[in-house]
């Protein structure tokens, strides 16, 4: 038997010490049924406390942020850790050799906060999204006790956001009657399912394009959005399963008509990409420039005000929400797009005086 491995009564237990670095460390687990199973688990705990170690004993950001990371993906969707590794390897990058605990001292935070609302390549959006990560791993890093509680209070006080010169609000969203006339100026039969089928799902471009035909079930009707298309920085696309938000994996249900055309669509090719590239690469996606362009010049056909591919999903979630009459139609709407229902109230209330005035109507003629 393995030195490592000892017998606990009907199972098994990894119990050892191992020395790294000039350091102790205690490799322990229990509870293996076979001696296999602890043989095969043996070499890929040992490297995990090989790995803790390293981070608590040299404390580098680069391992911080990878733990931030971690603790950030247990409350948030996967997608939340491609941002805060873009932040990493962008803005962070010629820090994460630095020690955790020098890194988050208040003149470097000072420091850093001050290079980047004096820089003029970053937008002021992106600039409070790194602001806001900034702040959360001063608390993380403070829930560790790698900073005092005066300390971060004084980090996160320091940290404060860029002011955003707010544009005029435009309308990113249609009317069904400027819907229909979009749909109507459609001539290409391939183009007028695509955006037949965008319009109806309301779902976010990445996810749209991102649709494959194991993600459609025929026998129920209904379409499952479970991965987004993400380009990296090569410009090459990657499908993932890492969406926004919780909310935004889902299946959404299917009327007769988008049944028709995906059921038309697959007599053609029922393998890759709903809407690829093109029918000769299947495997390949259609790219965003592509259909941005097909939006627009319809656009402009329909002699319609421009609006954005996430205009649609406005137009679909604005027009869910002038038919609902309860709570409990808003929650259906909202699981529909993947969005939470605070999210659907808050953001798609359009039209609130005439809601207003038909509520008041309705409460007079109940005579109360």
């Amino acid at each position: 038997m393995n030195k490592k491995i000892k017998k606990d009564g009907d199972n098994y237990t990894i119990d050892y010490i191992k020395w790294h670095q000039g350091k102790r460390i205690h490799i322990y687990k229990k509870g293996f049924l076979s001696l296999e199973s602890a043989e095969a688990e043996l070499p890929i705990i040992t490297l995990r406390r090989i790995k803790e170690n390293d981070f608590k004993s040299g404390r580098a950001l680069d391992g911080f942020i990878s733990s931030y990371i971690g603790h950030r993906s247990i409350k948030l969707a996967k997608s939340t850790a491609l941002t805060i590794n873009a932040i990493k390897n962008g803005y962070l990058k010629p820090y994460l050799s630095w020690d955790t605990t020098d890194f988050f001292i208040s003149s470097n935070i000072m420091l850093l906060h001050q290079n980047l609302v004096q820089n003029r390549n970053i937008s002021d959006k992106w600039k409070n999204r790194i602001i806001s990560e900034i702040r959360m791993m001063c608390e993380y890093a403070f829930m560790l006790k790698y900073i005092t509680s005066d300390a971060c209070l004084e980090d996160k006080n320091i940290l404060e956001n860029v002011k955003v010169k707010r544009k005029k609000e435009k309308i990113n969203h249609y009317t069904q009657r400027q819907l229909r006339k979009f749909l109507s100026v459609i001539d290409d039969e391939d183009d007028k399912d695509m955006f037949i089928l965008f319009s109806y799902l309301g779902a976010r471009l990445s996810e749209f394009i991102g649709l494959t035909w194991d993600c459609f079930d025929e026998k129920n009707g209904t379409i499952e959005i479970k991965q987004q298309v993400i380009y990296l920085r090569e410009g090459k696309p990657v499908l993932t399963d890492s969406l926004k938000t919780k909310e935004s994996y889902r299946v959404c249900k299917l009327n007769d008509k988008t049944i028709e055309i995906l059921k038309r669509r697959k007599t053609k090719s029922n393998i890759g990409f709903i809407f690829p590239k093109s029918l000769n690469k299947y495997d390949c996606p259609l790219p965003k420039t592509a259909f941005r362009h097909k939006m627009e010049f319809y656009i402009k056909k329909a002699n319609l005000p421009r609006i954005t591919a996430h205009g649609f999903r406005h137009t679909k979630a604005t027009i869910l929400m002038g038919v609902c009459l309860s709570m409990a139609d808003v929650k259906a709407a909202a699981k529909f797009l993947g969005h939470s229902t605070t999210m659907m109230m808050e953001t798609y209330a359009h039209e609130e005086k005439k809601n207003t005035q038909a509520l008041i109507k309705r409460l007079e003629s109940l005579d109360l």
